[in-house]
């Protein structure tokens, strides 16, 4: 027997002994109690050990009966074929009595459990094999009255239903964040330790997550013996279907009622991942309704997924008591709608309010999770931060100028194509340009603005070739619209986080013109979080390279002048302008669009991040394929148009914005032959003409417009770039004079 269920079987058995005792005590040093009521078996006893469980087929639908207040009813199942089930105990008709509700696997881990008043439901993937529930009393029998007795019928019923559309695994992406066989585990932690958004950014750009839940079922862990007992048995590894393309990001809130920004994300995007400062006592109505009292010190972080809200949740509905006996009570109406992880036993089957004037609301930066397909892209990955921006992590900021250059070298293992760019923005309304050198010079691939702070991934629409043994870098240049300083994300070696981290000199530069450079490595034991992604036709899986790049430092320059490191302060979404937001009704409530997944269970283990991270993918993804249509649209004068070298050169487009409400600001991306061009303009508003280039060379330019008020609305327009030669002007045949007479028309053919 296992370490952890030895322990669990010394715990029951010790609780049977002492139920033994205190029945005996009772009986024999009570003489004025009544007498227990006399057990009444069902058709499923004896069924209190695992051994003795009762077989049941799926689906089933039961009556049965506690007989006693230590009465434990074990049955067995078998699922054949892996499966979404949902397993639900009615609870007995007097309210004074109710059960627990436990799923267990074959070798007896504990795998859900459903505790509490009211009727319990554990729904979950099943994988194929044989499983128990288990229904008992209350947690705890030895607090029942003396005398009490809770035998009642309960119902029990197995069903199987169809597998949700997208349905990713939590447990994958605490694995690979912290087991200890994860290829890039954060140190100092173990799958019973707390994660947040920036890890989650880490491990799925790394193209660790995202498996489905099928491939990875989620499994509880209890107990540090739970850990021990599983750690090495359950780390699963494979290709995804699917991988992380963005994390918006969104600005802090100025005050409580300042929503305009989360509102806008929820309605155009999806659900969001989102952060509190989680208390028992900031709790009402069994978990429905939820506000943290400005002023209040206390809590924990918790994760949860925001789907939706209403302006006129009333404000007494959230008024709590501290621990300190002070009544608290929100100043305004309106709540946001959350989706939690601890079973639809909690709140309203699930979900439950936070209150607008909750103080510690997005304490973890609300975040949109953005996947896309991985059919048919890239195979290869280029890293040399697997711990990603480690920045918020340590309290470090790192350095700033006006603009930013940072490059990263690789070397190519075989003959590839370059595919897509990600790196990360600091701040809101950053300009990028990427650059890529294969050998012959740094040629411009793209070009664009990133409305939110986050982790972006930039298709660049040309194959470029990458060869078999050969150099390469690629430069990401960014600037503020506005102006002011801009940080570099960096990964550094955080102590107890990121130990594992390791830096090279000649992998990694930093400037702030592009001409001089400073290693990365060298200055700051640092690492450019830039991650480069390319095709293999001949690769017959994923790989994922990270190795040094030998004499990359060559090609780099000492930096005369230093980059300037200012003093640490936390992570900067720059909240200090708002722009107008679309007008969005007075409640939205994503569930209502089908856009929302099932409510889960994480159990004990502090793993509601991954709940969250993987509750705002799904629901994107649903919400994308939904319809719904948010009133913003984007229109362009022209699909396509040619720019003359030989005229102004001026590349134009005038995008026209269906608006509801909002700004009406564009925000323009260029790809394709993006090196012909010279950009003039990255933003523009509704109705403009704008000139967004000038030409330099021939070739081919994509630019898309992007409704800075729905970043999902956006229109593109080809402009191809050309000398057209001049149209040589015809000589005006003289009239003829009275001496010379008039020609005859001429019979040659032109040649």
């Amino acid at each position: 027997m296992k370490k952890g269920q030895t322990n669990r079987w010394m715990k029951r058995t010790a609780a049977v002994a002492a139920a033994s005792l205190l029945l005996l005590c009772a009986a024999t040093g009570r003489a004025q109690a009544e007498a227990l009521p006399v057990e009444v078996p069902d058709a499923y006893e004896p069924n209190d050990i695992f051994g003795d469980a009762t077989e049941l087929g799926v689906p089933t639908d039961i009556r049965a009966t506690i007989s006693n207040n230590y009465d434990q009813d074990y049955y067995a199942f078998t699922m054949p074929s892996g499966s979404r089930a949902r397993i639900t105990l009615t609870q007995p008709d007097d309210g004074d009595v109710y059960y627990s509700l436990r799923l267990f696997d074959a070798d007896y881990n504990k795998m859900d459990i459903a505790l509490g008043a009211g009727t319990h439901e554990i729904l979950r993937y099943l994988a194929p094999g044989r499983y128990y529930a288990m229904v008992d009393n209350v947690e705890d029998v030895f607090s029942l009255p003396a005398g009490f007795c809770s035998q009642a019928e309960y119902g029990l019923k197995i069903e199987t239903l169809p597998l949700e559309t997208y349905d990713f695994s939590e447990y994958n992406l605490v694995n690979a964040a912290f087991h200890p066989e994860s290829r890039f585990q954060f140190t100092g932690r173990n799958q019973l330790t707390a994660g947040s958004v920036y890890i989650a950014a880490a491990c799925l750009s790394r193209w660790d997550g995202y498996l489905e839940e099928r491939q990875d079922p989620y499994i509880l862990y209890y107990d540090e013996y739970d850990l021990a007992d599983r750690n090495l048995s359950y780390y699963h590894t494979g290709n995804a279907a699917w991988r992380l393309k963005d994390i918006i990001m969104l600005p802090p809130r100025a005050d409580t009622l300042d929503n305009e920004y989360y509102k806008n994300a929820l309605y155009t995007y999806g659900a969001l991942y989102c952060g509190i400062q989680e208390q028992p006592e900031f709790y009402g109505g069994n978990k429905a309704y939820y506000y943290h009292p400005a002023g209040v010190v206390g809590g924990s972080g918790h994760a949860i997924t925001i789907v939706g809200w209403d302006d006129s949740v009333p404000k007494e509905s959230f008024q709590i008591t501290t621990e300190d006996g002070q009544t608290h009570m929100p100043a305004h109406n309106g709540a946001f709608i959350a989706k939690n992880s601890y079973g639809a036993q909690t709140g309203d089957r699930g979900f439950f309010y936070i209150s607008y004037c909750s103080a510690d609301f997005s304490n973890n930066a609300a975040s949109a999770m953005v996947a896309r397909p991985a059919q048919g892209g890239a195979n290869v990955l280029y890293m040399h931060d697997p711990y990603g921006y480690t920045g918020v992590h340590e309290g470090w900021t790192g350095p700033r100028g006006k603009e930013i250059w940072a490059k990263n070298v690789f070397t190519a293992p075989a003959d590839q194509t370059l595919k897509s760019v990600s790196f990360y923005a600091l701040g809101m309304d950053q300009s990028y340009d990427i650059y890529v050198d294969t050998g012959g010079g740094a040629v411009l691939a793209a070009s664009g603005v990133n409305r939110h702070a986050g982790y972006y991934t930039v298709d660049i629409a040309n194959e470029i070739a990458l060869e078999s043994g050969v150099e390469f870098s690629v430069t990401v240049w960014q600037a503020n619209i506005d102006g002011n300083d801009i940080e570099a994300a960096l990964e550094r070696k955080v102590a107890g986080f990121s130990d594992a981290a390791a830096s090279s000199p000649g992998q990694g530069f930093l400037s702030c013109d592009g001409q001089e450079w400073q290693d990365v490595s060298v200055a700051f034991a640092a690492n450019n979080c830039i991650k480069v992604y390319a095709h293999d036709g001949a690769a017959q899986a994923d790989v994922v390279i990270t190795e040094e790049t030998g004499n990359a430092g060559t090609r780099a320059q000492a930096m005369e002048e230093e980059i300037t490191e200012p003093p640490a302060q936390a992570f900067a979404v720059g909240a200090d302008e708002r722009k107008a937001m679309i007008d969005v009704p007075a409640s939205f409530d994503l569930r209502e669009t089908g856009a929302v997944t099932s409510v889960k269970n994480q159990g004990n283990p502090p793993t509601c991040w991954t709940f969250a991270t993987m509750g705002s993918t799904e629901s994107i993804l649903l919400k994308a394929a939904s319809g719904f249509d948010t009133g913003v649209s984007v229109s362009l004068d022209a699909a396509r148009r040619e720019v003359d070298l030989n005229g102004s050169g001026e590349g134009y487009a005038t995008a026209v914005v269906r608006q509801n409400g909002g700004s009406g600001e564009v925000y323009w991306q260029f790809s394709g032959d993006t090196q012909s061009i010279e950009v003039q303009k990255r933003v523009s508003v509704s109705g403009e003409r704008a000139v967004l280039f000038t030409a330099r060379q021939e070739g081919e330019v994509t630019a898309t417009a992007v409704s800075a008020d729905d970043g999902t609305k956006a229109a593109e327009i080809v402009f191809t770039t050309r000398k057209n030669e001049p149209q040589p002007t015809a000589e005006p045949t003289p009239a003829p004079s009275a001496e010379q007479p008039t020609p005859a028309p001429s019979t040659a053919q032109p040649t």
